[in-house]
């Protein structure tokens, strides 16, 4: 397959409001993220986590596409999940994990509290909860790379920067 067709395959969705949100929400669950991977710089006002997730969205499943060996085996593709406009950030799990711990995404979602701002709450499986708050829902998923086999990491870190979390 050349490089053309898989980058025409890449995901790149952008979002404003709880439907959007569903959608985006569809798209990422069960992905991976680990914990070092999650970061909020509160001067630009934007949190961004850096995803392996299971490609649905081209109409296959894990399953189908591993032929029954389960999601451990099946394709992932690294992409970005950001927030803009994002006034706190706060964790419900009192430990925090080790940067390299891996977490897995349930799913997230936004809910309204003053209009058009918000909370948007991920909740993982290991019983960690973040919650974004934003002044308004301004959220974009993009793929960032092109389908790899298993669950290895992502062949690269963002450089942390100014990021805080």
């Amino acid at each position: 397959m050349s490089a053309t067709t898989d980058t025409a395959k890449l995901l790149k969705l952008q979002g404003e409001d709880e439907e959007d949100m569903m959608i985006m929400a569809s798209c990422l669950q069960g992905a991976t993220v680990m914990f070092g991977n999650l970061h909020h710089w509160s001067r630009r006002r934007r949190f961004i986590g850096l995803f392996n997730r299971v490609p649905r969205e081209q109409g296959e499943t894990a399953d189908e596409e591993s032929e029954g060996e389960g999601e451990a085996d099946a394709k992932r593709v690294g992409c970005i999940l950001c927030f803009d406009g994002v006034l706190a950030v706060r964790r419900r799990k009192q430990t925090p994990p080790d940067k390299q711990s891996p977490l897995t995404l349930l799913t997230f979602y936004f809910h309204e509290t003053e209009a058009p701002g918000g909370l948007v709450r991920f909740v993982f499986a290991e019983q960690e909860e973040i919650c974004l708050e934003v002044e308004a829902l301004q959220v974009w998923l993009r793929d960032v790379d092109t389908p790899w086999e298993g669950l290895a990491p992502m062949p690269f870190a963002p450089s942390a920067g100014e990021a805080r979390f």
